[in-house]
């Protein structure tokens, strides 16, 4: 037979000791609070699969959970031992046997290496053995490890999409071109100042340029997507030296002076579920006055997205300031590009300075351009730091449950009731009884419970707006096994 022994501490759950006696404790009147479930064959070991399929180097470190493989098989004992070879690519720091012996539960730390081999698949042979070696089984290549480049020094040129960690020495300023995901499955540090800023009429990075003298804000930025909240120039034909309007983004762009162009509309939301549809945008242009002066739009701020599996330290802040409005002669001046948008998500600890989207100011002349509106913020962390919106995060969660139905806590924005949540499992099927909204209480957490499948599962949670298949910087997820007992 085999004994459960449940401990009281609760993060440690139940440990499983095999009795190879058999001793037929069920007419034993002292054994009321013991479970009696079936013996497990050890001879009967069999492995069938394993998931994910790849482990990430970086994961387990700089405050990032370790990676999370589930074993599927049978007869799988307590006193199962895994090794895997090659044993320098991972370690093991905890391993999970399911009561009903179909599973086994692997914690593992993949620390970098120290070369640059992104891309490098490595398989993995996993090897189980029980009852002292005597009986054993092996998965061959159902796992790898994924090697990652580590970024030590700003890029020369575009992002890599993951990195295994990242630490910059100093600053990082971001010229225009598309909107910058910097991702990592370890940590972020970056030492100096990140900028984003518009510089006159030249967006950020993934923001929308001002528009040149008495035309509108550009209707598109470098990635082709549409700039929403342009702002505009005065009507073609006149030519009374109006000012540009200012971009509109959290509210509407002002308009310009002495009849000049209107300001950009609002949209968004304050979520920024996705960076498609939270573009900055630039200002219109000031019109000239009988073919002469007039100044640019200012650009729109840039797109930011910083996202680390394990902690995120920017001291220093990350800005994306809107451009100024250039200003005119005796024409108009030109409209301010809006702030830009920023998301900071750390799996672990976010310290993180000023996050920074002020509006573009107005250029002066002989009419006065119009602002811009302010860009938007959001963080997602176990920690809070000054954002306009907190998006959702797991505080602390397990990688193992032994029960069906499932409790997380979960931070983010006070009060909001817009979260959306799902499990999926292995398929990326969603699991019966899996959705759940989380409503977040005025301590900015929420205790959700759902319901799991066996064996391996992915639970998410994304703000109002977002898709956890199609816009990741909406969506939090982590991995959490399910052990049947």
């Amino acid at each position: 037979m085999r004994l459960v022994l449940c401990s009281l501490v609760a993060t440690t759950g139940c440990s499983f000791v095999y009795n190879p006696s058999n001793l037929d404790l069920r007419n034993d009147s002292n054994t009321a609070d013991v479970e009696i479930v079936a013996d497990v064959d050890p001879t009967m070991l069999k492995l069938t699969d394993a998931y994910p399929p790849a482990i990430y180097e970086g994961a387990g470190t700089g405050g990032a959970r370790p990676a999370l493989v589930v074993i599927y098989g049978k007869q799988i004992a307590p006193d199962a031992v895994v090794t895997i070879t090659p044993d320098n690519a991972v370690k093991i720091v905890g391993t999970t046997v399911a009561g009903d012996h179909n599973f086994l539960a692997l914690a593992l730390e993949v620390d970098d290496d120290g070369i640059d081999n992104d891309g490098e698949l490595v398989p993995l042979s996993i090897a189980i053995a029980q009852s002292g070696g005597a009986y054993h089984d092996v998965l061959d290549a159902k796992v790898s490890v994924a090697h990652l480049d580590a970024l030590f020094a700003v890029p020369a040129g575009a992002l890599k999409p993951l990195y295994s960690q990242v630490a910059l020495p100093g600053n990082w300023t971001l010229g225009a071109g598309p909107h910058v995901a910097l991702r990592a499955v370890g940590s972020i540090a970056i030492a100096g100042v990140v900028t984003a800023d518009a510089v006159g009429t030249t967006p950020g990075p993934g923001g929308c340029a001002g528009g040149g003298i008495g035309a509108d804000g550009a209707s598109q930025n470098s990635e082709g997507r549409n700039c929403t909240g342009r702002g505009r120039a005065v009507a073609p034909g006149l030519l009374n030296g109006g000012g540009g309007g200012g971009a509109g983004f959290v509210v509407k762009g002002d308009p310009g002076a002495a009849s000049g162009g209107d300001g950009g509309d609002a949209f968004g939301t304050k979520q920024l579920p996705s960076f498609a549809d939270a573009v900055p945008s630039g200002g219109g242009g000031g019109a000239k006055n009988t073919g002469i002066g007039g100044g640019a739009g200012g650009g729109g701020g840039g797109a930011v997205e910083v996202t680390a599996g394990g902690d995120v330290t920017i001291p220093m802040g990350i800005s994306a300031h809107g451009g100024k409005g250039a200003d005119g002669s005796s024409g108009g001046g030109g409209g301010g590009g809006d702030g830009g948008a920023i998301v900071v998500r750390a799996g672990g600890t976010a310290t993180v300075g000023t996050l920074v989207v002020a509006r573009g100011e107005p250029g002066a002349g002989g009419a006065a351009g119009g602002a811009g509106s302010a860009g938007r913020t959001r963080v997602d962390a176990t920690t809070m730091i000054a954002a306009d919106y907190h998006g959702p995060m797991f505080l602390a969660p397990p990688q193992v449950s032994l029960e069906q139905n499932t409790t997380l806590a979960i931070r983010g924005d006070v009060g909001d009731q817009t979260l959306v949540g799902q499990v999926y499992d292995r398929d990326d099927a969603a699991v019966p009884h899996g959705d759940f909204s989380p409503q977040i209480g005025g301590n900015g957490q929420a205790s959700p419970t759902f319901g799991l499948r066996a064996g391996y599962n992915k639970v998410c949670v994304s703000v109002a707006g977002g898709n956890a298949f199609t816009l990741p910087e909406s969506t939090t997820c982590t991995e959490l096994a399910f052990l049947p007992h």
